[in-house]
């Protein structure tokens, strides 16, 4: 899952509940700072992924460059 389903689900919750408002007073964070994750303007965090039951991971890949570094 990605930043983009994400910010799809909590539209879907936003919309469920009401409004972005009244979502935000649910997970405990301001009305401000979920508009700016659903804006792209910040990543997803915090209370927000805890509400959703998800967790941040940060994962590398090896790129097929034909170097072994």
């Amino acid at each position: 899952m990605n930043a983009a389903t994400v910010r799809a689900k909590l539209y879907i919750l936003a919309d469920a509940e009401g409004s972005q408002s009244a979502l935000a007073h649910k997970i405990g964070v301001s009305q401000s700072f979920l508009s700016h994750i659903l804006r792209h303007r910040c990543e997803p965090s915090g209370k927000v992924l805890s509400y959703l039951n998800l967790k941040k991971t940060v994962n590398y890949v090896q790129q097929n460059n034909g170097r072994n570094e």
